[in-house]
């Protein structure tokens, strides 16, 4: 992941995008004690259920064994909501649950010259 202190500094930066441009409520910024992962608690609206999201760079590389230990160190959720960061202001919003798996493998049918998926 990122050094601790540009986590630190993505993390206040989702923050403040939640807080002041996004209207979300009950926005908390925590540290995982286990992982010392950054991560931030809140709702998109008042009655809503609050979201655990994890603020990263955009440009960090993530593997699907880079999500599950994402996953794993945290609290116990549904789901965690990956809060990716372009620049000082864009954020990206992607949620990600455990039990992720990789799509269908492509084959060829015999005769026919397109690709269909094996389910």
């Amino acid at each position: 992941m990122c050094s601790s202190e540009a986590q630190a500094r993505i993390a206040s930066n989702v923050f403040r995008y939640l807080s002041e441009s996004s209207d979300w409520w009950e926005v908390e910024s925590k540290i995982c004690d286990k992982c010392s992962t950054h991560y931030l608690t809140g709702k998109r609206s008042k009655d809503a259920e609050a979201m655990l999201l994890v603020p990263l760079s955009v440009n960090l590389v993530l593997d699907f064994e880079a999500i599950e230990s994402i996953l794993s160190c945290l609290p116990s959720v549904a789901k965690v909501t990956l809060a990716l960061q372009d620049g000082d202001t864009n954020v990206v919003f992607y949620d990600v649950a455990s039990g992720i798996v990789h799509p269908p493998q492509q084959v060829k049918t015999t005769g026919d010259d397109e690709a269909s998926t094996d389910n």
